[in-house]
């Protein structure tokens, strides 16, 4: 038994060695042939070294640019309808010193026993919860009429989340806006730890 089971490993060992050490022939590997980039707007970007220095991002691309530091606030809060409360201000990112331009946000209501918590759980703007969405202009501006009184928080976009709005740069905890009837309310600035 010993023996027929030594030969038949000598036997896969024999066939293992020569499947191995049989020669295979391929066909040469193909030669990649680099193409050239096609210079222009249409055809991408230019060759490497063919393009001037400095000329990154070109003039009038299309770009946007926003100038850093606070811009100046609206005039006033819009009217509000009877019975209802407007806000108007600037949303502006202490992390990027400049304004929060062209993003979205919204107000939602406070929660908890005292109505003064933030909500626990964040998602888009639902006006069926009470939320009130709007925009900012190029300039970070934002203005929103006819939301009821009440207790807010304000959610602003980032990339890939919902920020809240903050007391401050320095006090980083939630800022909560409260809203009185027949009221416009001048918010002033509001910080944000934007993007």
């Amino acid at each position: 038994m010993s023996r027929r089971l030594n030969l038949i490993t000598l036997g896969l060992l024999v066939i293992s060695l020569a499947a191995c050490g049989s020669a295979t022939t391929s066909p040469p590997p193909a030669s990649v042939q680099p193409t050239p980039a096609a210079d222009g707007p249409a055809g991408g970007y230019p060759a490497p070294g063919s393009a001037a220095l400095g000329s990154y991002p070109a003039p009038g691309d299309g770009i946007p640019t926003v100038a850093l530091g606070i811009p100046a606030l609206p005039e006033a809060a819009p009217a509000p309808g009877p019975g209802r409360a407007s806000v108007a201000g600037v949303l502006f990112s202490h992390r990027e010193n400049r304004a929060v331009v062209h993003t979205g946000f919204y107000f939602t209501p406070a929660t908890g026993p005292n109505g003064d918590e933030p909500p626990p759980v964040v998602g888009d703007p639902d006006p069926a919860r009470g939320d009130y969405a709007g925009q900012t202009d190029a300039a970070g501006r934002f203005a929103l009429a006819d939301l009821a009184p009440g207790r807010y928080y304000v959610f602003v976009w980032a990339p890939y989340d919902w920020r809240v709005v903050e007391n401050g740069p320095e006090d980083r905890t939630p800022r909560l806006v409260e809203l009185r009837a027949d009221e416009g309310s001048m918010l002033g600035v509001l910080y944000v730890d934007w993007p």
